[in-house]
């Protein structure tokens, strides 16, 4: 059977972390098939990475907007010297389209709808009836992923409503972006609130910013329309009305689910459990891991040791033991922002980036080690006011 596989890496998912992972495999010269139901749809969302997650990846080409500074707003203003930028969708997904096809890889349209695994590799079963058969298959198809077996539902939920556009006036200083402003929405918000919301702004360029209303994360998401009214209501207080033609922008993203174990399908981007937990990003975890996979799988295959070890050794490549505890860590951290009313929410973000940038840069970056992530956890503690402290410390 080996002999007659369809190709050596099958990519389930063109969202960012799969078109990035399809393009690196067949940089390495790895015959690839990207399979999704339209491989050639530039995605929607807006993207924010940090600049230095980009750089050593030869990405800076796709950002479409940046700021050289980003400003946080809790209890005070803080403004943080790590350059910050959005993704330019469109000359991102080219780029990864380019590459596939330079290295002989292709796209396949189909829906995949489950994988077989077997001594010689795997099948992914398509929902047309056909498949395709792999020495490995990567699931790529976002949260809960397509291809792996279920590892229980996320610990929570971030969910944002926004508007991309033209407004009466500037929602954030022009030329600038807030990462964060957890000032309240409306005037009836209080510091006993319990569902804190914070404004994500930034100036786009060519007069167009995009404003929006972030519940960072909750047991179960903050609706749609709590999040519009809000959103609204901060705008109106500013006197930053959305103009005609603005686009509406939908957020919801689970986080806190258990990280996969290893298995037979391999995985990457939110389906390898790659959303932080405190942040909700995954894109530049997924965009990094993917030449690392590659490697991996070219290396194996060179010296062919059977598809139980090969997909061991992707596994290992996205989530390496230490970062696997590093993990769970980062989770313990979810749990206690979730029980924190707004006037320890603010309190909480002026203590942590108050710490030195290199402190907790990698810790909102993923790539912390398990140690890194303790020590950034006991700096944050001894900076914090007492009633945050209480709040990191309780048991459970």
């Amino acid at each position: 059977m080996g002999s007659q596989l369809d190709a050596d890496v099958a990519v389930v998912g063109a969202g960012p972390a799969g078109c990035a992972m399809a393009a690196a495999c067949a940089r390495r010269g790895l015959d690839t098939v990207l399979v999704a139901p339209d491989p050639s749809r530039v995605w929607s969302n807006t993207y924010g990475c940090w600049l230095d997650e980009l750089r050593p990846l030869g990405l800076a080409s796709t950002v479409r907007a940046s700021w050289p500074t980003v400003r946080v707003v809790g209890d005070r203003d803080h403004t943080l010297a790590r350059p910050y930028g959005v993704l330019d969708n469109a000359s991102l997904h080219r780029q990864m389209s380019d590459q596939l096809v330079r290295g002989g890889g292709r796209t396949m349209a189909g829906v995949a709808v489950g994988a077989q695994h077997f001594s010689w590799g795997s099948r992914v079963l398509l929902e047309s009836g056909h498949h395709v058969d792999v020495h490995l298959a990567v699931d790529a198809g976002g949260a809960g992923g397509t291809l792996l077996a279920k590892v229980g539902p996320p610990a929570a939920f971030q969910a944002a409503y926004g508007m991309v556009g033209r407004f009466s006036s500037p929602p954030v200083p022009p030329g600038s972006c807030t990462l964060m402003d957890w000032s309240p929405a409306g005037i009836e918000a209080g510091d006993d609130d319990r569902h804190p919301t914070f404004l994500y702004a930034m100036d786009l360029g060519s007069g167009c910013f995009l404003a929006e209303e972030t519940s960072l994360a909750r047991w179960s998401a903050l609706g749609r329309a709590e999040l519009r009214r809000r959103l609204h209501a901060r705008l109106a207080r500013i006197g930053a009305q959305p103009e005609a033609g603005a686009v509406e922008e939908n957020v919801l993203i689970p986080v806190g689910a258990r990280v996969p174990p290893e298995q037979p399908a391999a995985a990457t981007g939110a389906a390898a459990g790659l959303v932080h937990p405190a942040t909700g990003y995954s894109v530049a975890a997924g965009l990094r891991v993917a030449p690392v996979v590659a490697a991996v799988i070219r290396a194996h295959l060179d010296r062919p040791a059977g598809p139980a070890l090969l997909s061991e050794a992707a596994w290992r490549a996205v989530w390496p033991p230490d970062r696997r505890r590093a993990r769970h860590l980062e989770q313990f951290g979810l749990m206690r922002l979730l029980a924190m009313p707004a006037s320890d929410m603010r309190a909480f973000f002026d203590a942590f980036f108050s710490l030195p940038v290199e402190r907790w840069s990698p810790y909102l970056s993923g790539t912390a080690s398990a140690s890194d992530v303790a020590r950034t956890m006991a700096a944050l503690f001894r900076v914090a006011p007492w009633s945050v402290r209480r709040r990191l410390a309780l048991p459970g």
